[in-house]
């Protein structure tokens, strides 16, 4: 896991606290429906086109976990925990 210090984002009136946080990912890939669905590569990069001309997105913008649940009809909390291996508590 990705770990990031707010040490170097420090402003001289102390806003920032020198904590460390985690970075969980937004976004969605090909691979990462492959995964989830068990279907082709081929079947998850029509899944991201199809969502992409869906939201009329541009070439360049990528796709979020929430938009693939949306596509799919899967649940949100299950799909992000699994992509950023994130254990219910």
């Amino acid at each position: 896991m990705l770990r990031v210090s707010l040490d170097i984002f420090c402003f001289s009136d102390g806003f920032f606290p020198h904590k460390t946080y985690d970075m969980r990912r937004i976004c969605i890939y090909s691979n990462d429906i492959c995964w989830l669905t068990g279907k082709s590569e081929r079947y998850a990069r029509s899944v991201i086109r199809d969502i992409k001309l869906l939201k009329k997105k541009q070439k360049h913008q990528l796709v979020t976990i929430a938009e693939a649940c949306d596509y799919l009809g899967l649940p949100y909390d299950e799909v992000f925990g699994m992509i950023n291996n994130v254990t219910k508590s």
